[in-house]
């Protein structure tokens, strides 16, 4: 996308550090900007924006083999809950420091905030949560709807405390029921994260393309289109 959409010419664009700059994302220092792209886009020079949760997804991975190798988790089944209790109520602790209690510049590591990683990664404890039970999480789908309806009603002091059980229990009892037309469509394998990885970058084209004053729909149907073809 760089050297087809950049307003510079491809020798400029080639010279530029930042267009080198940008691979960095494969080590999951994450970068954002390539030299002259969609800078007339309303969120201007931004290739892919979604890339942000790749480093706070995997630093879950990082903890979870951590907590393994000290036993914490995995070694004992019937007890492994406890651990991750224990780690979700930590979790939920630090997310609350970090966004009511502590002032000042963002902790950055990697050029990823902690304080983004922990928002996202008390679902991530959650789900990790319920895995633990194994055959002991037996979703209901009443009791999920119940919860999400719950969750647009109860104040938001209550549900920063809850959300980190409740959102994953809704998630995975929705994903894990069995429904012809989402069995079906899952044959064919798991677009969700090519869905998600893409949408980013197709918008940004499209908007390049066709601007901005089309309204919803048609970059709506003609982005999900395109963007599901490549995941």
């Amino acid at each position: 996308l760089g050297p087809i959409f950049s307003k510079f010419s491809a020798g400029k664009y080639f010279a530029d550090s930042n267009s080198w700059r940008y691979f960095s994302n494969a080590i999951l220092y994450i970068t954002y900007y390539l030299p002259g792209l969609f800078e007339s886009n309303p969120l201007k020079g931004t290739v892919n924006g979604s890339l942000w949760s790749l480093p706070a997804e995997f630093s879950m991975y990082i903890l979870t083999a951590l907590l393994g190798s000290m036993g914490l988790v995995f070694t004992r089944q019937r007890w492994c809950w406890v651990g991750w209790s224990v780690v979700l109520v930590i979790g939920l602790f630090g997310r609350y420091y970090l966004n009511r209690v502590r002032m000042g510049a963002p902790i950055v590591f990697w050029a990823t905030s902690l304080t983004a990683t922990l928002d996202v990664g008390v679902y991530f404890f959650g789900g990790a949560f319920f895995a633990s039970l194994g055959s002991g999480f037996k979703p209901n789908m009443g009791i999920a709807l119940f919860a999400l309806a719950a969750m647009f009603v109860l104040p938001i002091a209550v549900l920063s405390w809850i959300d980190a059980f409740v959102l994953p229990y809704v998630v995975l009892t929705i994903g894990l029921a069995r429904t012809p037309v989402l069995s079906a469509a899952g044959r064919y394998g798991d677009f969700s994260y090519g869905l998600y990885l893409y949408a980013y970058p197709v918008q940004q084209v499209l908007c390049e393309l066709i601007g901005h004053t089309y309204g919803l729909t048609l970059p709506l149907i003609s982005g999900f289109a395109l963007t599901l073809g490549l995941a």
